[in-house]
């Protein structure tokens, strides 16, 4: 009798990319993350649960996989955003970009963002790293430096304050779609309501 073949590394690849695959199919045919289910994998993947096991051990983790790969291109977008001259539009294009990209990719954001799942600070952090923190930062840092914003002012803290306006208002776009009017005005405009919070005022003239 003889020996039945090893299961080579390129074998392997070949399986979770099926898997992933198929689970990128499911959830942008369906409306949420509940359509990737193991029924419906093992159908469109052609291969049985515990194989699914194998390589992903609950769906959350092939979720992230997912999602994860879409975000690898929101990473792109926010940096071409980034490079732009001036610091005001620079932080303006930041923004518009991240909400582009979660509205023109609604079930990877809930996967992403959205999800009711798992450790709520492991998702902030998620959140933080998906949504290029580090690059609004950066962005508000140069606003300060340019002196449109107070010398004292914490550009972590301002840039966390822009992502959750941000994320609030994505979401709800997704999540209600209709009815808010056009999107980009809404991002446009809660992007200036944020900074102009935080920008200095003078102080009222005595009366």
């Amino acid at each position: 009798m003889s020996p039945q073949p090893r299961t080579t590394a390129v074998g392997q690849e070949s399986t979770r990319e099926r898997l992933v695959r198929a689970a990128e199919a499911l959830l942008y045919e369906g409306d949420s993350e509940d359509a990737v289910s193991v029924r419906a994998l093992e159908r469109r993947a052609r291969v049985t649960a515990p194989t699914i096991y194998r390589y992903f051990p609950n769906m959350g983790s092939l979720l992230a996989e997912v999602a994860g790969r879409q975000f690898a291109q929101l990473d792109a977008a926010l940096e071409v955003a980034a490079g732009i001259a001036d610091p005001i539009a620079e932080v303006t294009a930041i923004g518009r970009a991240f909400a582009r990209f979660g509205l023109e990719h609604p079930n990877e954001y809930r996967v992403l963002f959205m999800n009711r799942t798992g450790d709520p600070s492991a998702a902030t952090d998620r959140l933080r790293t998906a949504a290029g923190l580090h690059r609004l930062v950066r962005a508000v840092r140069r606003v300060i430096d340019d002196g449109a914003l107070p010398s004292d002012a914490d550009p972590e803290q301002i840039a966390d304050l822009m992502l959750l306006s941000l994320h609030g208002v994505v979401s709800m776009l997704i999540a209600r779609p209709g009815g808010w009017g056009d999107p980009e005005q809404l991002i446009e405009r809660m992007m200036y309501a944020v900074g102009y919070g935080i920008a200095p005022r003078e102080d009222p003239p005595n009366t």
